[in-house]
């Protein structure tokens, strides 16, 4: 069963809770489907600021990745998520990089 972005699988001894389609759908709509994996979803020294770097060409992809982070369940993700939600009217490249 799919319940909104989660995959609901259940065996006779328990019930999990998957992301793996969602996910792999949003990394393929970033276009860093290929990327490797890290500890960290976000470098722990990142310093975001206003208008920081040049502006980013694709702003409709920023904000489409920047909106599909707040449905994962993923606890790590939630700082980067609230960091980089603040820049979604100019993203700049910056954050576009701090993203992927």
């Amino acid at each position: 069963m799919y319940f909104l972005v989660i995959i609901v699988a259940r065996s006779n001894r328990r019930i999990t809770l998957l992301q793996r389609k969602y996910v792999h759908d949003m990394l393929s709509e970033a276009c860093v489907l290929g990327c490797k994996a890290i500890n960290t979803p976000m470098k722990a020294n990142a310093k975001l600021q206003p208008h920081q770097g040049e502006i980013l060409d694709d702003l409709d992809r920023y904000r489409q990745l920047v909106d599909n982070l707040n449905y994962l369940i993923i606890l790590d993700i939630t700082f980067v998520e609230s960091v980089v939600s603040q820049f979604l009217f100019v993203p700049m490249i910056t954050y576009w990089d701090a993203v992927v």
